[in-house]
């Protein structure tokens, strides 16, 4: 019992301690060598991922060993820590080209007197990672940690890494790629790390092709037992974004629901916000982390097809706040004569509100970007934007809801016609 406490203490150390040295994540789309571990994984792109692993089979590994993934799912950090006294653990840290840049090891030592806050002294060192370049071979050499590393890497004219020579432990291993892709594996059919053994780090037997959860959970799969962490927060988009580039991008819909809900995750996985995340996790708890939002919460209407998120906590309004990235989303569906889908989604910023809509074509499974309906010449002051749209809940008219130059409002209807939404009256 002892010892389990204490592998899950270390556990948060361990977390805490990576996300203290961790590296920012470099995305580099253009380094073909880079292996993408989350599609392999079955993650979700888009998403920077923390891996934990250890086995309760100590012949195999006394360690828990961290993986680091960034936006494009490239390794950016491995790290070991012990799990029996949880007191020494050692991070490498790559870059771009998925080369060592630096270690850092963190040793806490329980047994000296603690500080005047009760904590136990903590050292941490750095050490510099030196490389020799010789034609397609690269040796790296770290010469006071662990007693000294020393490793050969040679790429393929690809610039994907084929084989780790670890000339502190005599060891070598090969990788193949199969089917002309980037992510390795070792000789015997299983995901390879390239990078690890550079170190000769514990070889997780990672489980592929199948899909981990991208909350953090934890799950078996042989001997190794995983934890899989990630922080949505830094992953999303600002609403400007999406007001920038929604045009740009046609959508796909996975699987084969196409409900309000199913069209409005397909494209929140395409234009991430905080504001679609409060529909996502009320419509899927276990997929989608829970954001800040009032008690109240979303709205998720299936058989009206609307869903509206609720508002952000902080939210305070104003015309001295300044920031006009917090509010609501919302989204609805009309259906069309022809079989497609009309869907809209409109964010209620504080400062610019703004509406999207997409033609949805069953047979292809597409969200493809559509003309607005609402033209300028429907407007009472056509020369500044609205001041917010209405999505039905019930019916299926669009409300646009504007100032007008006597310091009035003016609302503009547009009623569905079965196909597109077409001008109604002003009031």
């Amino acid at each position: 019992m002892t010892v389990l406490i204490m592998k899950k203490t270390f556990i948060m150390i361990a977390i805490a301690a990576l996300q203290l040295i961790a590296m920012p994540a470099v995305a580099s789309a253009q380094q073909a060598g880079l292996p993408n571990y989350v599609k392999v994984l079955g993650l979700k792109d888009g998403i920077k991922y923390t891996i934990g692993a250890y086995t309760d089979d100590y012949n195999i590994s006394y360690n828990y060993c961290t993986y680091e993934l960034d936006l494009a799912g490239h390794l950016v950090s491995y790290s070991e820590a012990e799990t029996v006294e949880s007191a020494y653990t050692w991070t490498a840290s790559f870059d771009s080209e998925g080369l060592p840049t630096h270690v850092e090891t963190v040793f806490v030592d329980y047994w000296s007197d603690p500080d005047a806050n009760g904590n136990p002294p903590v050292t941490t060192t750095q050490y510099v990672v030196k490389r020799e370049k010789n034609g397609s071979k690269l040796k790296i050499v770290i010469e006071e940690f662990n007693e000294g590393v020393q490793a050969i890497i040679t790429r393929d004219d690809k610039g994907r890494i084929i084989e780790v020579e670890n000339l502190t432990k005599g060891e070598v291993c090969r990788y193949r790629y199969p089917d002309g892709g980037n992510v390795p594996y070792d000789l015997n059919g299983k995901l390879a790390f390239p990078q690890v053994d550079m170190f000769a780090g514990d070889h997780v037997d990672f489980p592929t092709a199948i899909s981990i959860s991208d909350n953090s959970t934890t799950f078996t799969h042989g001997s190794w037992q995983f934890e899989v962490f990630f922080k949505i927060g830094e992953n999303m988009l600002k609403p400007s974004a999406v007001r920038e580039g929604w045009k740009q991008r046609t959508i796909t819909v996975p699987g084969q629901n196409s409900d309000i809900v199913a069209l409005f995750e397909a494209f929140h996985n395409a234009w991430p916000t905080h504001e679609g995340s409060r529909i996502m996790h009320q419509a899927n708890p276990e997929q989608y982390i829970e954001d800040e939002f009032y008690e109240d919460g979303s709205v998720i209407d299936r058989k009206n097809g609307y869903v509206e998120s609720a508002w952000y906590e902080n939210e305070d309004g104003g015309e001295d706040n300044e920031d006009e990235e917090i509010g609501m989303v919302s989204a609805c569906v009309w259906k069309r004569n022809n079989g497609h889908k009309l869907f809209a989604v409109t964010f209620d910023c504080l400062k610019k509100n703004f509406i999207c809509f997409y033609d949805f074509d069953p047979a292809k499974r597409t969200l493809t970007p559509e003309d607005s309906p609402i033209k300028k010449e429907h407007l009472s002051n056509p020369g500044q934007d609205p001041d917010w749209y209405t999505l039905p809940h019930e019916g299926k008219t669009l409300q646009v809801v504007e100032s007008t130059s006597d310091d009035g409002v003016a609302t503009i209807y547009y009623d569905f016609d079965g196909q597109n939404l077409k001008f109604s009256r002003r009031e």
